[in-house]
């Protein structure tokens, strides 16, 4: 019989699971740095800011598919 690999897993914080960070965050809190020149230090405020734009970008995604599924002009 096999024994299944046990791996580790991170408790979730006060509120909900623990997801991973999102590949489309990084990748424009990425693209935030490059485009400052690679900045020491605003890695944070980057990540914010990539937050908000994704965030941002998705919420008015899914409105306008709302919209179109029930038909809103």
């Amino acid at each position: 019989m096999k024994k299944k690999s046990q791996t580790a897993k991170a408790a979730p914080l006060a509120g909900g699971p623990v997801q991973a960070p999102d590949a489309a965050v990084a990748e424009r809190a990425y693209l935030l740095w490059e485009g400052e020149g690679r900045p020491a230090g605003a890695e944070l405020r980057h990540w914010l800011q990539a937050e908000e734009e994704v965030g941002r970008e998705r919420g008015l995604h899914s409105t306008a598919l709302r919209e179109h599924e029930v038909g809103i002009p």
